[in-house]
């Protein structure tokens, strides 16, 4: 993953076009990232997942990037296959659902790196999930 992430204001842009090669991102993983989660209790908390079969938690400076970042705060292994989505619980801080390629979801505290909860047997491909506005 090569996300570039902005400086102060994540939804703001300063400038348009080429970013310098210089610039930093987030160096993620050792295959595609396939998504990007900003935690809802944290904006300076991503969870990215990646055909590498992990998912990996990073905090993003206050002040944004001043250099790469390549050192995750965590990273989760529980998928045989790549982890196709995530998505952060709307209201259990530290909450976080990863699904992998052989149609397994894992609910992790992401704060104790345990998986809480694993729901196998989907009979095909997961490519997209979300908990309840609610919780």
């Amino acid at each position: 993953m090569e996300a570039i992430l902005g400086r102060k204001n994540y939804s703001h842009c300063d400038e348009v076009g080429r970013v310098d090669k210089d610039y930093p991102f987030v160096d993620a993983h050792r295959a595609p990232c396939l998504e990007v989660a900003w935690n809802p209790f944290n904006d300076n908390v991503i969870a990215s997942c990646s055909e590498d079969t992990t998912c990996k938690v990073w905090f993003i400076p206050q002040n944004g990037l001043v250099r790469t970042l390549s050192e995750p705060v965590l990273e989760l292994n529980g998928h045989q296959k790549r982890v196709n989505t995530i998505a952060w619980h709307p209201t259990a801080n530290n909450i976080l659902l990863t699904v992998g390629g052989e149609n397994k979801i894992l609910i992790w505290n992401v704060g104790t790196k345990e998986a809480l909860l694993e729901i196998d047997g989907h009979p095909d491909q997961i490519w997209s999930v979300s908990f309840n506005y609610d919780g």
